[in-house]
């Protein structure tokens, strides 16, 4: 294969990377690579459009190993402290980033921004997309206080410097408005996503992947400020355009068709919503690598719509396989279990599985954080008036 030919593989995985097609971008970038030199500045090119590429395509382990194959080659061509190396290490952040390597993550988007900062003169945008991915990583983790001010610095920098539509800017914008949803204060984030969504339809389209993710994150935001009506117009619109995208299942779809039951849960759609977990739990199914918090998710809005059904026999088990996950996930853990202990204790009284409910009674004690007797004599009570109402009915 002559370099004219390969070149032109490489332009044709960036088009297609552009534009949101990852699996034609990976095609492209594989084929470009048959024969290239080791150690050819066109095979770097290569290979960090194809971990770019995978990352895509949710191949995360794939990514990783390709850019760790890139990231020596930079280095060897450009030198450790290059501005070439510095992004390559960023790219193999953000792939170590999506598969929840946070330590590795860390690693390399804390070298990155080192180097680019180091480099004279300083390229500021370059600086403001390395900080931004540090800054995304930050509220991952929720280190909220690490990441405001390295993302509203960025966002500074991207305003001043770049025009009024630009992908950039739309990065910046719709990270500060998740830190500003990690705090606890949605107010302003969907303005912020507003205006990300509008970059991404002028300079996207409105079928490209980044797209429908910055329109599902608006979804959500307008869901936290009672919105629920624009919320659910714009997650009918998303989770549409990613079945018709017609993609392997993943925890973009799956969030998305949560945050659609979610907002059915409060607009009172129990059977709508009843529809939109389910799916989602058969996607989780078939997904290769699913966050456990968003299948726990799934399983606690399927528990609520089949309890507000009065389906208590199908809320059983999803309240059970919830709480046997809850394990493994950290955030919000008593709070929720406590929740989940009280709907699975109401979904067995109703089904007067009366020797069920109280052999839960110590779970549910301990949960609430307590050995008081008083507390447990609420608990207690809270089953009686439960078993009364069910005697009634």
């Amino acid at each position: 294969m002559n370099v004219e030919h390969q070149e032109k593989l490489i332009a044709d995985g960036k088009q297609h990377d552009r534009y949101g097609r990852y699996v034609e971008a990976v095609e492209a970038f594989r084929s470009a690579l048959v024969g290239l030199p080791e150690s050819s500045h066109t095979r770097l090119e290569a290979l960090l459009g194809l971990g770019k590429a995978l990352r895509g395509t949710v191949s995360l382990d794939a990514s990783i190993e390709t850019l760790k194959e890139a990231v020596p080659l930079a280095e060897k061509l450009h030198g450790a402290d290059s501005v070439e190396y510095a992004e390559t290490l960023g790219e193999l952040g953000l792939s170590h980033l999506e598969l929840r390597n946070f330590d590795l993550a860390e690693t390399d988007l804390l070298k990155a921004v080192e180097i680019l900062k180091a480099q004279k003169p300083q390229d500021e945008l370059r600086v403001a997309q390395a900080v931004t991915n540090l800054g995304t990583l930050y509220i991952r983790t929720e280190r909220i206080a690490e990441a405001e001010p390295l993302l509203t610095r960025a966002l500074g920098v991207r305003r001043q410097l770049l025009k009024t539509y630009d992908r950039q800017l739309a990065d910046s914008l719709s990270s500060l408005a998740q830190l500003h949803l990690a705090k606890g204060k949605p107010a302003l984030a969907p303005l912020l996503l507003q205006e990300a969504l509008s970059i991404d339809l002028k300079v996207l389209g409105e079928n490209h992947p980044q797209t429908s993710r910055t329109m599902g994150n608006l979804a959500a935001a307008l869901r936290l400020t009672g919105k629920l009506t624009e919320s659910e117009k714009l997650l009918t619109k998303v989770n549409g355009a990613l079945a018709d995208a017609g993609r392997d299942a993943t925890a973009e779809q799956i969030v998305c068709l949560n945050e659609h039951g979610a907002v059915e849960l409060q607009l009172r759609k129990m059977k709508e919503a009843q529809g939109h977990f389910e799916q989602a739990l058969v996607l989780a199914d078939k997904c290769n690598r699913i966050d456990d918090q968003i299948i726990l998710a799934s399983l606690v809005g399927l528990g609520s719509a089949y309890l507000n059904q009065g389906n208590f026999k199908e809320a059983e088990p999803c309240l059970r396989r919830a709480l046997t996950l809850l394990g493994s996930v950290n955030k919000g853990t008593v709070q929720l279990e406590n929740s989940l202990l009280n709907s699975l204790l109401s979904s067995l009284v109703m089904q007067g599985k009366f020797g069920h409910v109280l052999s839960l009674v110590p779970d549910s004690v301990r949960a609430r954080q307590t050995q008081n007797f008083d507390q447990m004599t609420q608990i207690l009570k809270q089953l009686h008036d439960a078993v009364k109402s069910k005697d009634k009915n």
